[in-house]
């Protein structure tokens, strides 16, 4: 039990590095060539909409984003909406590929979308149940499976999540490209995909260390909560 507590803490210690290593990576991404013209294509609900129409996709909503905590544009599986955050800075290039990532997830199998949101909520029902169970069952084996069920929960939802989102971000840029191809001219076409690009190869393996992360911490926890009671 000591040694999977320590292996975690030291795991999760080298991915907390590697994430503040690389969070000097600008989302932000500006162009002067290309980033007044995108200024000009109009605002996020707009692009959205249209990038869903490119896709023949005539089932999904787009509404903006009314919860100001919430500063990311997002795809509700269960609602099949968009929506979408008010970006002030228009002629940002990754806005038109933050929003055609949402409209690739509003494509994806449903039913894989589905799973993935009914494990993440288990995978926090199952942590608050055996945290509050090792105070009452003192029995080491036992802790250990329950503990290891979990390792297990947190592997399944961390699979399907990069699965949903590698999916989305290699076919986000190219539907982006498909979307620009008659407000770009072919130069700058080459500039735009090299650029978001350059910066997605940064910030993916980022975000899929974050989601790493989240779910080791809660493993730490709930080892500590063991190894305490």
């Amino acid at each position: 039990m000591y040694i999977l507590i320590i292996c975690t803490i030291l795991s999760s210690s080298l991915l907390f590095f590697a994430c503040h290593k690389k969070s000097n990576v600008e989302e932000v991404i500006h162009d002067e060539e290309i980033s007044p013209i995108l200024k000009n294509i109009g605002d996020n609900e707009v692009i959205a909409k249209e990038i869903l129409g490119n896709l023949n996709n005539t089932h999904t909503g787009v509404e903006k984003n009314k919860d100001e905590k919430i500063k990311a544009s997002f795809y509700n599986c269960n609602t099949d909406k968009i929506v979408i955050k008010d970006t002030k800075d228009l002629e940002d290039l990754s806005r038109v590929v933050h929003i055609a990532h949402e409209c690739v997830h509003s494509l994806q199998d449903k039913k894989l979308q589905k799973i993935h949101f009914f494990i993440s909520n288990i995978q926090i029902l199952y942590f608050l149940a055996i945290f509050i169970y090792f105070f009452y069952n003192k029995n080491i084996e036992l802790r250990f499976t329950l503990l290891l069920v979990q390792v297990f929960i947190f592997f399944i939802t961390f699979f399907i999540k990069v699965v949903l989102e590698s999916d989305a971000t290699y076919r986000a840029v190219l539907v982006s490209l498909e979307y620009l191809h008659d407000k770009l001219n072919p130069k700058q076409l080459k500039i735009f995909k090299q650029i978001v690009e350059d910066n997605l190869y940064k910030l993916v393996p980022m975000s899929y260390f974050g989601l790493f992360v989240q779910g080791v911490i809660l493993l730490i926890i709930a080892q500590v909560g063991a190894v305490l009671t």
